[in-house]
């Protein structure tokens, strides 16, 4: 009864269709008798009940179709009540999980830091609830080097803010470790610079290859020593430089390759 039930659905009718015998001629696999059930809420039509008795022909008649109505009306509501239901229990879920991204991200930002002969302010505002949006600095007191760095993950939502985590954790681990002592040679600023953009770049190219997301990234490092001042460019936009002496803002253009797009990539330096 295939045919049956396309052509009732076809027709898009809200009260129960019985097979008329007639259409037993021409259809001589349809034997007994059968009926289908709208399952109407509203203005839409949730499904169909197909009821039928493969032994006795016009077994259904109009009393059939007045039983089956009101069964049908609540079996629709039934089911509208489990679609809400789930529609709930599925937003109660990403709401949970959208909390603990902002959870994690919100971990992920740094604290107001004193540093000698410098100061710090940054202001941060998400665009929706949960993004690959990342910033953060560093700074190293053995060689009076101040580091700074601003990312950009593609797309939204648990994933990119979980990749910001593996990024931030690479990096801060990286600039923890004591190559930066002074028995060690200390790197120029773009060796530096460039070290650490390698090490975001496997991290990314690591764990973001699987969910193709990509990061942008500024590196940027002030020697507080000498004043010299280093930016490497991991294909983010361009940073903006404010001269005090000459009461004007200026870019600093560099370019270079996204985090994670291959897997030894190139990197600007200005």
């Amino acid at each position: 009864d295939k045919w049956f039930l396309e052509k009732c659905a076809q027709e898009g009718k809200r009260e129960p269709r019985i097979r008329p015998s007639a259409w037993r001629s021409p259809h001589p696999s349809c034997e007994g008798s059968a009926m289908i059930v709208p399952l109407p809420f509203k203005e839409k039509i949730y499904g169909y009940c197909y009821l039928a008795n493969s032994e006795v022909n016009d077994y259904f008649d109009a009393r059939s179709q007045r039983v089956v109505t009101p069964l049908a009306a609540q079996a629709a509501i039934s089911y509208q009540n489990f679609i809400l239901a789930i529609s709930k229990e599925e937003k109660a879920r990403m709401e949970a999980e959208l909390s603990a991204a902002r959870t994690v991200q919100d971990a992920l930002l740094p604290e107001a830091i004193d540093v000698p002969s410098a100061s710090i302010a940054f202001f941060y505002e998400a665009a929706s609830q949960t993004g690959g949006d990342w910033f953060h600095h560093h700074y190293d007191p053995v060689n009076e080097r101040l580091y700074a760095f601003v990312g950009d993950v593609t797309g939204h939502g648990l994933p990119s803010t979980l990749l910001t985590a593996v990024v931030s954790g690479a990096i801060q681990s990286h600039l923890k470790k004591d190559f930066l002592s002074p028995s060690k040679v200390l790197p120029n600023l773009q060796d530096s610079l460039r070290e650490l953009a390698s090490i975001a770049n496997y991290a990314v190219f690591s764990a973001g290859a699987r969910s193709n997301r990509f990061m942008t990234m500024s590196f940027v490092c002030i020697d507080l020593r000498t004043g010299e001042l280093g930016v490497v460019s991991a294909g983010h936009l361009a940073p903006y430089i404010y001269s005090q002496k000459e009461r004007r803002v200026s870019s600093l253009p560099c370019s270079g390759s996204l985090l994670g797009f291959s897997e030894d990539p190139e990197f600007g330096f200005a």
